[in-house]
């Protein structure tokens, strides 16, 4: 079950078990790529650009989502605005979330 999953995944990273929460997150988001707490809590996860490249992320819409948030939490402000605005063109431009974090990503630049 994914949403277990996703507990086990939160136990894992609170105990400081940073690979192992990793792979329990992976599963959790094969199994329930809708379940966006799951995705964050693995971006929080990848506090790098190659520890982001190196997931094995199934190939669902979500995780357009979940590479421009590690973007923006990344400070990858380029990468994220590229990927926001190809999910924008891909039908969300109504999306206040896609709004506010191409604001952060914008506001991330000037810095």
């Amino acid at each position: 079950d994914g949403y277990l999953l996703y507990l086990e995944g939160v136990v894992l990273k609170k105990l400081d078990l940073r690979s192992q929460a990793v792979s329990v997150l992976q599963a959790s988001v094969t199994a329930v790529p809708t379940l966006w707490a799951a995705w964050v809590e693995l971006a929080g996860l990848a506090n790098e650009y190659e520890a982001l490249d190196s997931l094995q992320l199934p190939q669902h819409w979500m995780m357009n989502f979940f590479v421009a948030h590690a973007f923006v939490e990344l400070k990858l402000s380029d990468q994220a605005l590229e990927t926001y605005t190809s999910l924008v063109a891909a039908g969300f431009s109504k999306s206040t979330y896609l709004i506010a974090q191409m604001a952060i990503a914008h506001h991330d630049r000037r810095g």
